[in-house]
């Protein structure tokens, strides 16, 4: 294995599993999935303890956040997990961990009667956080719980397009090619986000739009290849 790759399989949907590696890339089920370097939400270690008690460092797992009010029991969320399905980054996997983004909610007695029918093994409550629905991943380090969006990993098997790429880790206002690959030889590997964390609106009719570049135009922290590959590899 290479050791820039966090490679794991998940076996079970439920339990925490443990990183076999320092990675920027995880498999669940049969899908690849890219973990990016900048977590979206950090939270410190005293809130870690009443929310999830002891981890060990190096943790990893799938979770769903879900920005809820009201009774969560077993028929709402598995409307939920039902209306997510429809986005091709999100899977039951996801549902390993819930994370509801409400201080105002709360948890059906029966729903730990039948949540094992969900293949949940977890339901926190977190207010104040605002993170858009969807699946992520979390990382238990240094006493702290990182929260990570999930990219799913596509191969590009027609060689379409010169890279992929994805935000940048060390600039916010940047790219950078994408760091991870899936298995198929020849071909560049493409990542998406789920299009569960945008919202279409008048401000924003295309969000959630997933869209190719021409590679003559620049686009901060990618190299303008002028769509010759030569140029671009010199």
């Amino acid at each position: 294995m290479n050791s820039l790759i966090w490679l794991f399989t998940l076996s079970c949907f439920a339990g925490v599993l443990k990183a076999l590696s320092i990675s920027k890339q995880v498999k669940l089920g049969n899908i690849s999935y890219y973990v990016p370097g900048t977590p979206e939400l950090t939270v410190d270690r005293k809130l870690v303890t009443e929310l999830f008690g002891d981890l060990e460092s190096s943790f990893v797992f799938p979770l769903t956040v879900l920005d809820f009010s009201g009774n969560l029991n077993y028929g709402s969320l598995s409307s939920i997990s039902q209306e997510f399905s429809s986005d091709d980054v999100y899977s039951e996997y996801f549902l390993e961990t819930v994370l509801v983004q409400s201080s105002n909610v709360t948890v059906a007695s029966s729903l730990n009667s039948s949540i094992s029918s969900l293949n949940v093994s977890k339901v926190i409550s977190l207010g104040g956080s605002a993170l858009p629905n969807g699946p992520y991943f979390g990382s238990y380090l240094d006493g702290s719980l990182s929260i990570y969006k999930a990219y799913r990993l596509y191969a590009d098997t027609y060689a379409a397009f010169q890279s992929g790429i994805v935000p940048s880790d060390e600039n916010a206002d940047a790219f950078m090619p994408l760091p991870a690959g899936v298995e198929v030889a020849h071909a560049q590997t493409i990542a998406v986000p789920s299009r569960l964390y945008y919202t279409v609106s008048e401000e924003q009719p295309l969000a959630g739009y997933r869209v190719g570049i021409k590679d003559l135009y620049d686009i901060a922290g990618i190299k303008t290849s002028g769509s010759s590959r030569p140029y671009y590899e010199e």
